[in-house]
This record gives C-alpha cells, sequence and structure tokens, in this order.
C-alpha cells in the first residue's frame, strides 16, 4: 500500500501520533514532528520581549533564526495580531482566526476548521470515523493523529 502523496500532512502543535499536552508547541516536539517528515501547525504571539509559542499560555521562547528555521515547514497560527502583521512582513506563512469556520492562509490556501468540506485546502482536526470523505478531498490535514491520517489515505 502507498500513501497518497498529495496530501499534506501537518502536526497540530507539534502533535503526530497522540495528544501531547506538555509537549505541544515546544521546539523539540516541533522539530521532532518535522524529523518524521510532517509539516507542523504552531501557535505563536509577539510581545514586546519577542515570539513566544504556546496555545493558550506561553510555552517556549522563539528567536528570529528559529523562526526562520521552522518556516519551510511551518504553518504558523498567529494568536495576537502583532504576530500576524509581523509575521507576514517577515515573509512567513501564516494565518489567524479564533472561532471562524474558514481563514486565509497568507500564501491563499483556506484553512478550515473540524468539519468544514475544503477540496481547495487544509481541514484542521476532522472526526477521523466521520469526516473520512472531507479528508480524502482535502489538500491536506492538519490532527493530533496523523498515524491514523495516513491509514486513512493508503490505497492499494
Amino acid at each position: 500500500m502507498e500513501l497518497n502523496s498529495c496530501m499534506i500532512l501537518i502536526a497540530h502543535r507539534g502533535n503526530y501520533n497522540s495528544v501531547q499536552p506538555n509537549r505541544e508547541n515546544t521546539l523539540a516536539y516541533l522539530h521532532e514532528a518535522i524529523g518524521k517528515g510532517y509539516d507542523i501547525e504552531v501557535d505563536i504571539r509577539k510581545t514586546r520581549e519577542g515570539y513566544i509559542l504556546g496555545h493558550d499560555y506561553p510555552v517556549d521562547k522563539i528567536t528570529q533564526d528559529q523562526i526562520q528555521e521552522l518556516s519551510p515547514y511551518t504553518w504558523f497560527h498567529a494568536k495576537n495580531y502583532e504576530a500576524l502583521v509581523s509575521l507576514i512582513q517577515e515573509g512567513h506563512h501564516v494565518f489567524a482566526h479564533d472561532q471562524d469556520l474558514w481563514a486565509l492562509t497568507s500564501r491563499g490556501i483556506v484553512w478550515s476548521h473540524k468539519h468544514q468540506n475544503n477540496p481547495q485546502g487544509i481541514v484542521c482536526m476532522p472526526d477521523i470515523i466521520t469526516d473520512q470523505e472531507i479528508i480524502r478531498q482535502a489538500l491536506g490535514v492538519c490532527h493530533d493523529r496523523l498515524d491514523l491520517v495516513e491509514d486513512l489515505l493508503k490505497v492499494t
């Protein structure tokens, strides 16, 4: 069996085969997911002190050099306006949303949440059981369990 090679697989906050709340958005965990061959989605804020990784609270500081190193593999989820504007100006792939069903990334790709059909874009956190057709039709999937997504996408 081989995997559909056109599908973009994105490790949600670095999670790729299970939810690891204590490791999410940490530099080591993000590098681990990249090492496994995945893109990463990372939550990022900009403060007066610089950039900070973390979904609900600060987890790790990140330098400009580290951002640059991660950038080719990263879908930056800007958690505040300052991060959104700065990352766009710096040329990184970034998007922002809160409760929106869809967001447009800085590279023109539609990012959708949960059960939204999105054949031209990325579906974030679809249900592996009920959203199988949505997953198969998407350009990519952002998920905590990419191992299960890969199993679903295997073709004979």
